[in-house]
């Protein structure tokens, strides 16, 4: 069973950090998967470029594990290869450009302060919420189930500002898309045996193993592509009625050409990744400041100086909060170490594509399985110091660092990855990121629940936390 029991009892892409970290290598290290399958481990630069960019049309994603995956988060761009991808992204790029994500600050600030509002009234109107003695009109709010709360605003702020629709996920958490997304993103070791399972036996062969976890996946796939159906319908019929010319995303994804089932599977695809990835690193953040109440209190008292509290009129003459969010540099610094030390895609497969290739000069058969891991990458101490595996912000700080972090190369951050199939929604997830982590920490204390828990990534698609409890604690005056 070569590594399989590790690979599948920790973490997804701790075991590769270790490998990287205490095996001698010259850019590539190979290991043996479930049924002694092979798979290869790229280490260095040179090694990822290759496989990011110079031969990145040879190295695609694993068609089984592709066609399997795509039942449930669409046969859009992720999945997509050659032509087909490069007609898709270059329709959806104007969406996801720098000016566009720019003109959209407004609506993530907007979105993120009510976000706050929406929890700030769920909490008062706790019966069991006291007030903290010596801090006068301050409140101890009961423990808050940050991750849902996260993925409902996620998935609201990408409905509202990318699509024009309202999922109305906030004040809804029975909210049948935001419910279905749910079930497809709770980790589960039968998800894990069924996508290790596609590798090896046809696809309507796993389809029918009678797992639960089988019924609740393709359950919920029907229930978000019925959803997307009628958001494009409606989309269209306003589009006509208006002859809007506005280029969000899916107004983007239409101006692709695809019919009507190509927009359905680019929807589901994007909704997705566009809600999934930035509640993930909202929450990471949130656990880590959480752990380190020194940078929290820093953080706050920077966002406080330079942002008018959400509860301020831009109408009494209050500077515009979305122009100043980018120029705080300790609030970038924290959201830059968080997509370093815990990315929300914590690794990423290709394989050998069409016919035999090279890696670094070494032949790979056709069909091998290459492991891209940012989680690895990203922690690795000969791109990032001595320091590389702990959370520290200030890397990001001083002449030079802010885009950078002292590291030498661009792949040493792979959290978006690079090349042509690199991450096109970048900018928006960043931007959503720095609004909805401003106004959460300048709202609220957060204290973890349960403090003395070691903080590790679930197994599953994303990195989420697992079994961590956030408890916040509401500050008055801001």
């Amino acid at each position: 069973m070569g590594q399989w029991k590790r690979l599948f009892n920790e973490p997804p892409g701790v075991p590769m950090t270790d490998w990287m970290q205490t095996i001698p290598n010259d850019g590539i290290i190979r290991y043996l998967d479930i049924f002694n399958s092979e798979a290869i481990l790229p280490t260095s630069e040179a090694a990822l470029a290759e496989v990011l960019t110079m031969k990145s049309e040879e190295f695609v994603k694993p068609r089984a594990i592709a066609k399997a995956v795509k039942s449930f988060f669409g046969a859009g761009l992720t999945f997509l290869e050659g032509r087909e991808h490069k007609i898709q992204r270059k329709a959806l790029m104007p969406a996801f450009s720098f000016r566009r994500i720019k003109d959209l600050y407004p609506s993530f600030w907007s979105k993120s302060c009510e976000f706050v509002d929406i929890i700030t009234a769920e909490v008062l109107a706790d019966p069991e919420t006291v007030n903290v003695a010596g801090k006068s009109g301050a409140l101890s709010s009961p423990v808050v189930d940050i991750s849902s709360w996260l993925s409902r605003a996620t998935l609201d702020i990408l409905g509202v500002v990318g699509l024009g629709h309202s999922f109305g996920a906030m004040s809804n958490a029975k909210s049948s898309l935001l419910m279905a997304y749910s079930k497809i993103f709770m980790p589960s070791a039968q998800t894990q045996i069924l996508i290790a399972l596609n590798l090896f036996f046809p696809r309507w062969v796993v389809r029918n193993i009678p797992f639960k976890r089988n019924r609740e996946l393709y359950d919920a796939a029907a229930v978000i592509r019925e959803t997307c159906r009628a958001i494009i319908k409606e989309k269209r019929a306003v589009m006509e009625e208006t002859k809007s010319t506005d280029v969000d995303i899916l107004s983007a994804i239409q101006s692709s050409g695809a019919d009507d089932d190509g927009l359905v599977e680019q929807l589901v695809s994007i909704l997705a990744a566009g809600h999934e990835t930035p509640a993930t690193a909202v929450f990471w953040a949130v656990c880590l400041l959480a752990q380190h109440p020194e940078m929290q209190s820093r953080l706050r008292a920077d966002i406080r100086t330079h942002l008018p509290s959400p509860k301020i009129s831009q109408d009494a003459g209050a500077p515009t909060p979305p122009t100043q969010i980018d120029r705080i540099p300790y609030l970038q610094a924290v959201c830059n170490e968080t997509l370093r030390f815990c990315p929300p895609f914590p690794l990423g497969w290709r394989e050998v594509a069409g016919h035999r290739t090279t890696l670094l000069s070494q032949p790979l058969p056709k069909g091998t399985r290459v492991m891209v891991v940012p989680w690895a990458v990203n922690r690795d101490p000969a791109r990032w110091g001595p320091d590389a595996g702990v959370f520290n912000p200030d890397r990001w700080m001083g002449p030079g660092r802010a885009g950078s972090g002292g590291a030498s190369s661009n792949f040493a951050f792979m959290t978006f990855f690079h090349g042509p199939r690199g991450c096109v929604g970048e900018n928006f997830a960043r931007a959503e990121m720095a609004c909805l982590l401003a106004v959460l920490v300048g709202r609220f204390e957060m204290e973890l629940e349960h403090p003395e828990r070691e903080l590790a990534a679930k197994r599953g698609l994303t990195s989420r936390p697992m079994g961590v409890g956030v408890r916040m604690r509401l500050v008055d005056g801001w």
